[in-house]
């Protein structure tokens, strides 16, 4: 099952790659040279370089995010199109085991996506001449756990919508809008609901990218724990589905 997995994921191996290579010229392009990044005192020019590097950081997150939807959207309805979706069910494998293995190697890919997006960081601010002081190993290690923890979540959510439709331009369009509507939209109309104190504390915790973090201040043990919880309802949930969806 597996080994059939991985022989079905180079496509997705090589459009990962492939998305690098714009990656890799909007990080070069928007990260200004450390020269022009202010030399008013040694502190600002500091804070202004890196809060340059962590401005595309935070990019980072929502090109990880199209690339869980384009991954997780193909899990089921690419079974279904090519009507392999019968022939893999009779085998004697349970469903859950079929899906989580799916779900696994996409995570996967997911992971490698996250680590190179961080090294194609590291190395365009060199680059520019950004000095590698500014930058927080152990935080850049954290950050990039983070990001692809909460990059799992939008996976769970394409990867049920998968589930749900037969047809992968829908799948991918249900998970777009509910990803942006969740992340985006609704956190918005939060505020005149909840009081603003309460939201200013809470509504951090459920967040990919913590520029703290990626700059070595703190753990940010909430905002993992956060997005374990959503990863974790995100995945037991189209779990249950494909195990009681008639094909």
């Amino acid at each position: 099952m597996i080994a059939r997995e991985l022989r079905g994921a180079w496509w997705k191996l090589i459009i990962a790659a492939v998305g690098a290579v714009p990656a890799v010229l909007i990080v070069a392009a928007y990260l200004p040279p450390y020269e022009t990044t202010g030399r008013i005192v040694e502190r600002f020019t500091d804070e202004a370089a890196l809060g340059h590097i962590l401005n595309v950081y935070d990019g980072g997150g929502v090109a990880l995010a199209l690339l869980a939807i384009l991954l997780g959207t193909a899990t089921v309805t690419e079974e279904v199109g090519r009507g392999t979706i019968y022939l893999l069910l009779s085998k004697p494998v349970s469903r859950t085991r079929i899906l989580l293995t799916k779900y696994t190697i996409s995570a996967g890919i997911l992971f490698l996506a996250a680590a190179l997006g961080r090294a194609v960081l590291i190395v365009a601010a060199v680059a520019r001449g950004y000095p590698l002081g500014l930058l927080n190993a152990y935080g850049v290690v954290l950050s990039t756990a983070l990001i692809w923890l909460g990059s799992l979540s939008v996976l769970g959510l394409a990867v049920m919508f998968s589930v749900l439709c037969r047809n992968a331009l829908v799948s991918s369009a249900a998970t777009f809008v509910t990803a942006y509507l969740s992340l985006y939209v609704l956190p918005g109309y939060a505020e005149l609901f909840v009081p603003y104190d309460i939201l200013e504390k809470v509504a951090p915790l459920y967040s990919w990218t913590s520029a703290a973090l990626y700059a070595g201040d703190g753990l940010a043990p909430l905002n993992f724990l956060a997005c374990f919880a959503v990863m974790t309802v995100l995945l037991v949930a189209p779990l249950w589905l494909f195990n009681r969806r008639a094909y």
